[in-house]
């Protein structure tokens, strides 16, 4: 297995801080503090509250399976499954290339990546939308 640099933030350009900023795909909301992605549903009555952990992202084999993990819960539709892939994408940034380009099995430390490049990002728009409120 090759393990692959997280790569430089500077690279992934504006759309990614928009796509950060904003936090939300779908239904799927990134949470800094766990370095999850949390999704609450609704269906027929009952609440769904279900967490994809990114740290545990850190092969092809491991991603795919949380894809397929939620596709086949009962409360998963087509949008929450495409949102999710979006979600991975943004935040993790490149997934194809950092995690089986080529066909390889690449290893990516998603938690040094999340913690030195997405979660600080998510810090400063907080602190910036509080100090924009007061």
């Amino acid at each position: 297995m090759v393990v692959l640099d997280t790569g430089r933030f500077e690279e992934r350009g504006p759309k990614f801080r928009e796509n950060i900023q904003r936090n939300r795909w779908g239904r799927w909301k990134y949470n800094p503090a766990t370095h999850c992605l949390e999704i609450r549903k609704r269906l027929g009555g009952i609440t769904y509250d279900y967490d994809v952990c990114l740290d545990r992202c850190d092969t092809a084999a491991r991603l795919l399976d949380w894809i397929y993990q939620v596709k086949h819960k009962r409360w998963a539709g087509p949008d929450d499954i495409a949102d999710l892939i979006y979600a991975f994408e943004d935040i993790m940034g490149h997934v194809q290339a950092r995690l089986c380009s080529g066909g390889l099995n690449l290893k990516y430390n998603v938690k040094k990546y999340l913690s030195e490049y997405v979660d600080p990002l998510l810090v400063h728009n907080s602190e910036a939308k509080r100090g924009a409120a007061k």
